[in-house]
């Protein structure tokens, strides 16, 4: 079997995300959140795949994991950034990819970290081959976001991706760790994503538990719950919004409830909106690749 043929529903997943993202170069002040991620998410189901989790617009020093809640009023400020991760599935086949969006009359420097951002990306991704280690990743992300003059997320990162799993075992942190890390192999689809903070110094999130919205299905812990067996048909162990299965505040308080007693009894995962401890502004850019024998290949550009 070909590799095109082989992976032949992440190549259409990929190019059905990078079309979305596309399309949202430009985004108006004012316009709420929730209405754009609900847009974005129908444009996918529109172009043959589903959403794998729900659309991320998180804004300022919020680095990921916001994706709007039931009635939210949230907009897109006059001045900021506005950083947008999508992703979608065909047949579980995930493509995973992100971009930050100046909004407004942004400072110089702020500028600058949106341009390094993207370009630690792609010297992050020129490296990648078969048999590179992790470390190898993150130094270059690490060392190339201090060029430039910004400090990383040290608890954000890219991860490897399989069939109907979102984040697979691999952790590509934004910093080296202790060791030389796993080596990857031909054939393994990445998400790389590197988290830059507008300062010199490295960060770190803190997550805002309460204001979960994002939850997903831990695969690794089995229930007959009705309840959890309903969500499991639906979005199988991908996370999902609690947008997706109510609809006011008053139905996602009791949702939460819910959720938090099964989270206590691990059988959900919890992906709460992540902070900027600091309060430092986030930029954030992302594309998933296949690794091959000496290069990745990137699958959400618009070829």
């Amino acid at each position: 079997m070909s590799i095109s043929k082989k992976f032949e529903d992440w190549f259409t997943a990929g190019q059905i995300v990078a079309e979305v993202l596309r399309v949202t170069k430009k985004l108006k002040p004012g316009v709420y959140l929730l209405r754009i991620c609900e847009e974005l998410e129908k444009m996918i189901i529109k172009k043959g795949a589903k959403p794998a989790f729900p659309v991320n617009i998180s804004i300022n020093e919020i680095a990921a994991h916001y994706a709007g809640l039931p009635g939210d009023k949230m907009k897109i400020p006059e001045i900021g950034l506005v950083k947008l991760d999508v992703g979608a599935h065909v047949n579980g086949a995930i493509a995973d990819a992100a971009i930050t969006i100046g909004v407004g009359g942004l400072p110089p420097k702020i500028q600058s970290l949106l341009k390094a951002t993207e370009s630690v990306l792609i010297e992050a991704i020129s490296v990648i081959k078969d048999g590179i280690r992790v470390n190898e990743i993150s130094n270059i992300v690490w060392k190339k976001a201090h060029e430039f003059g910004f400090g990383v997320l040290v608890d954000l990162g890219g991860h490897s991706i399989e069939r109907w799993k979102l984040h697979a075992g691999i952790f590509i942190p934004n910093k080296p760790v202790k060791g030389k890390g796993v080596k990857l192999h031909k054939g393994q689809i990445l998400a790389i994503e590197p988290f830059l903070v507008a300062t010199s110094r490295d960060g770190s999130t803190i997550p805002v538990w309460e204001k979960t919205h994002i939850f997903a299905i831990n695969e690794k812990k089995k229930s007959r719950d009705t309840f959890l067996k309903v969500i499991y048909r639906k979005f199988n162990y991908l996370p999902f919004a609690a947008r997706w299965i109510v609809k006011n505040q008053k139905e996602y308080n009791k949702l939460l409830q819910r959720f938090s007693m099964y989270s206590k009894q691990g059988l959900i995962h919890f992906y709460p909106p992540l902070i900027e401890a600091r309060g430092a502004w986030v930029a954030q850019f992302e594309h998933t690749v296949l690794v091959k024998e000496n290069s990745a290949e990137i699958l959400t550009t618009v070829n």
